[in-house]
């Protein structure tokens, strides 16, 4: 896999917002800035969102009102900030999707490249495979060879299509040639209730949102997508290893 594959394949969260150079000025900030999540609660933008917006809101000396608007893998909420007033009031809380809309959509009613200016960079994050704990596959080669004795029988949910998750659990199978069904939710924790439910067979996810539930013993990690083992789960491979 290529370096510039590798960076699309990452979570990560940034905040994005329009034209800068008014929020500049001496006077900003002089009124409660919205930082918009595209996403449902309990996702990684959403959680970094969560954590960072009372930190801006402490050094701006405003409050930080994070509002979700949710919808078509993150395009409406990107949407509503590259349509806003290009005052720097307006924060997007940007994962790849914002970035990878524009080759997916042919009719996109926004360029990211155009309308959004990128701000900081938050963090990166991996991504993680998992099955629920009671998966007769204990590693990801166990996965495949089930998958290739089960052409399209089994399947998998991610938050959203055209998201990250979904770009590289299509990757995986790619290179494993194997026929696994993609099954989008509408945001992180919907897609993993629907494979704790036993709506599907696996998950791929960001790590921080799967956490929880691996460390309950309720999903079983098979690989993570980074260079190296994460420090979070360094018993699981990453996927070059496995």
């Amino acid at each position: 896999m290529g370096q510039t594959a590798r960076n699309v394949l990452r979570i990560t969260v940034t905040l994005a917002a329009l034209a800068l150079a008014h929020a500049a000025s001496a006077q900003y900030p002089s009124k409660p800035i919205r930082y918009i999540v595209p996403f449902p609660p309990g996702g990684i933008a959403d959680i970094a969102a969560r954590v960072i917006s009372p930190k801006l809101a402490e050094a701006l000396g405003q409050p930080v009102v994070v509002e979700q608007r949710v919808g078509a893998g993150g395009n409406i909420g990107a949407e509503a900030v590259a349509r806003a007033e290009p005052d720097g009031y307006t924060l997007l809380s940007a994962s790849p999707p914002v970035a990878i809309a524009q080759s997916l959509y042919r009719h996109l009613s926004f360029s990211p490249r155009r309308d959004l200016a990128p701000v900081a960079l938050i963090g990166e994050v991996p991504n993680v495979l998992v099955v629920r704990a009671d998966s007769k596959a204990n590693t990801l080669g166990e996965l495949i060879e089930m998958a290739r004795r089960n052409p399209g029988k089994l399947d998998y949910s991610s938050l959203a299509a055209g998201t990250s998750v979904h770009l590289a659990a299509e990757m995986l199978k790619h290179r494993a040639q194997v026929f696994i069904v993609h099954i989008p939710y509408r945001g992180a924790p919907q897609a993993m209730m629907g494979l704790l439910g036993g709506e599907v067979d696996m998950m791929m996810d960001a790590l921080p949102p799967s956490l929880e539930q691996i460390r309950a013993g309720k999903t079983r990690a098979l690989a993570v997508t980074s260079a190296q083992r994460a420090p979070q789960l360094p018993n699981v491979p990453t996927i070059a290893e496995s």
